[in-house]
Parts: C-alpha cells; structure tokens; sequence
C-alpha cells in the first residue's frame, strides 16, 4: 500500500502527473483541482495517495490532504462508484460542499457533476445521507475510514483495499473476521502464539478473505 509519495514533478498531464523517485517515474490520476494547483515542472511536490488494484490494472490517486483522500474513499464505499466517478465529485466540489448537497437532497447540484446521474445522485444521498448528517469525524466512526489506524487491524484493512476492496468492504470485514477468531479462539499474535490476545494483519487479512468469499 503506498499511502503517499514525495518526489520530482516531471510530466503534467489533463487528468494526472508523473513524479520521479529514485529514477522511477510513477503516474499518479489527480483531481482536477489539484492539478490545476499544482507547481512547475521540476519542483518536488509530496502527495497523499490511494493505491488501486485490479486484475488488469494498478492505479495511484494523488490527494493534497488525508482529508481530501478520506473523502475519495468515501465516494468508493458508495455501489457502483468507481474511481472516475470519485475522481470526477472530488474534482467538482469539496466535501463540504458535498455534504452539503447530500443532506438537502439537492439532486441538481449532485448531477451537475460530470458521470453522476439521477439514479446514481438518488444513490449517494441514500447511501452517505446518514454517515454526512453525524458531523465531523463521522466517517471515521463508520470504519470506512480506519485505514489510517495503526496496527494490525489497519494493515488488514490496506492490505485489503490494496487488493481491490473499498474501505467499507474491507473494514466490515475485518471486524468481522477478528470477531470470529476471538470467538473461536484461534488468535494469532506476532509470536503466532495460540493465547497471543493480538491478532497479526496476516492472519485478518487471510480470515477476511473468507467471509468475503462466503457472502458472494
């Protein structure tokens, strides 16, 4: 999981830069505003990202804040939403002004926004209507947005998101897979140690991966 990136800036594109590391040249899709925002050719830049991975692909999303990135994994959590779409919301207006549109249920300014239509604007105000009304910091108390935690349950968490899951599939996951092992009583700490009350992000990352098979 790369979960942010400081380099040279080397290329600017419509819709992405490349940023030079150690003579490896990573392209990173960037919202709109950001791109617009962003300093010379030359200049080195250091960007939060998002790594996406799928079966014929692996995509970074470059951020300027863990808020604004925070924000794109939000839209990802959303049925389908995929990373364009997000890209294209977070490009149009800040969260704030997202929320804002979620919680009156302004269906016009929702597609306003390039690829969101009224199916899909009826959508986002059904799905995030109830995690945007608790205020600040209520994402964070959903579980979409632990990826930022430290330890083994958020290690679980991006690995899994790094395998093509969204932060909610994979937070809900992993709770449920740590809840099943201490219930069990089939714990595994970093000694791997059968008491060990601390579970390792290999062992969340391997019993999440099948209480996703099973519900398919």
């Amino acid at each position: 999981m790369i979960a942010s990136i400081t380099g040279k800036l080397t290329y600017i594109g419509t819709d992405f830069a490349v940023i030079d590391v150690g003579g490896i040249g990573f392209r990173i899709n960037l919202p709109l505003r950001l791109r617009q925002a962003l300093p010379a050719v030359g200049v080195e830049i250091s960007l939060y990202t998002h790594m996406l991975v799928r079966e014929d692909d692996i995509s970074l999303y470059g951020f300027g804040s863990p808020e604004e990135r925070e924000f794109f994994l939000l839209l990802l959590s959303v049925s389908g939403v995929g990373p364009k779409v997000a890209l294209a919301v977070v490009s149009a207006m800040p969260l704030s002004a997202f929320r804002t549109a979620v919680l009156s249920e302004d269906i016009s300014a929702l597609t306003s926004i390039s690829g969101v239509g009224n199916k899909l604007a009826r959508r986002l105000v059904v799905e995030l209507k109830d995690k945007l009304s608790r205020g600040p910091g209520a994402e964070r108390e959903t579980g979409i947005f632990d990826v930022g935690d430290s330890g083994p349950e958020g290690d679980a968490i991006r690995g899994l998101m790094g395998l093509g899951y969204t932060s909610s599939e994979a937070a809900r996951a992993v709770s449920e897979a740590k809840s099943e092992l201490a219930g069990g009583g089939r714990a595994a700490g970093a000694n791997g140690g059968p008491g060990d009350e601390v579970l390792s992000a290999e062992v969340l990352i391997r019993e999440a991966l099948k209480v996703i098979a099973r519900k398919r």
